[in-house]
């Protein structure tokens, strides 16, 4: 068994922890992931311009010029690690599973937690560039808003500032219960269908895939009584736009930039008789193009 000085990085338990997913988790559908070298670094932006330059050219005329304009931003991966010590003795005595395995699914669940906070935290009004928040008459409960029509005019706008149409939609549980129960949805269906189903809404609105995050955490204190709270805001919904894949001149409302390296070291502590399990992992999660995005809050 290798000392920490000869630290060894695990291919075995990086395989784990790369399959291991919560099918809660939906911050690799949100943004795309984007390996990177570097904990630092730029990467190419281009100033939108949709103008129609004059292009006729007299006989025996020039060529008019045109040129185009490019610029740069940034991401900074932030360090995120857990790691675990399994005794010699704790692996002996237990006979269910591997006990190095259940040790990092356990801590790569807290790290895909960490992630799936910090992508969440992106989707407040102020991280989107087009949008609208509902006043309290214009919620789907009581108000007077018409959900449909609202999608509607969230993916001509994108489509109007961004040439895309949107492809995804965020859909939080209590607003997509909300949606799903409004009374001009049911109308729609209520001859075609025995239930509206996330299919039947994106059906409506025009999006192929709806995400419903559900994911729940604890936000109490070590030692003091559970308290349970939604990880992802619960009265909002979100159209954006992703690639099938990332890509130069691909356009996405966001990336996740993540160093391009395995997940889980395992080293031997000796002096404690145990081995211990790190998962270790590099990350950003940034809005790249706010208008392939449309925000719309207070949906509830």
């Amino acid at each position: 068994m290798p000392l920490r000085q000869s630290l060894h990085v695990d291919q075995l338990l990086s395989n784990i922890a790369v399959k291991y997913q919560n099918t809660n988790f939906i911050h690799q559908d949100v943004f795309p992931a984007v390996p990177v070298k570097k904990t630092s670094d730029l990467y190419r932006t281009y100033t939108k311009n949709w103008r129609i330059p004059e292009t006729n050219r007299a006989p025996g005329g020039l060529a008019r010029e045109h040129a185009f304009e490019i610029g740069t931003s940034s991401y900074v991966l932030e360090k995120h690690a857990l790691k675990q010590f399994v005794p010699d003795t704790s692996v002996d005595n237990y006979d269910i599973t591997d006990l190095r395995a259940d040790a990092t699914i356990e801590l790569t669940e807290k790290i895909m937690m960490r992630k799936e906070l910090q992508c969440a935290a992106l989707f407040t009004t102020t991280s989107w560039s087009l949008g609208t928040s509902l006043a309290a008459a214009d919620t789907w409960v009581t108000g007077t808003a018409l959900p449909i029509p609202l999608f509607d005019t969230a993916m001509s706008t994108v489509l109007a500032n961004a040439a895309v149409k949107p492809n995804y939609a965020i859909i939080p549980l209590d607003s997509m219960n909300s949606l799903k129960n409004h009374t001009t949805v049911v109308d729609r269906v209520k001859y075609t269908s025995k239930e509206i189903n996330f299919d039947i809404v994106g059906g409506l609105i025009g999006i192929p895939k709806i995400l419903v995050p559900t994911m729940y955490y604890d936000t109490s204190l070590l030692g003091a009584s559970t308290t349970a709270s939604s990880i992802w805001k619960t009265d909002f919904a979100f159209v954006g736009f992703k690639p099938a894949s990332p890509g130069f001149y691909q356009l996405s409302s966001g990336y996740m930039f993540q160093k391009d390296k395995p997940l889980v070291r395992r080293w031997r502590e000796e002096e404690r008789e145990s081995e211990a399990i790190e998962v270790d992992c590099e990350f950003q999660f940034k809005v790249v193009a706010s208008l392939t995005g449309y925000y719309i809050n207070n949906v509830i």
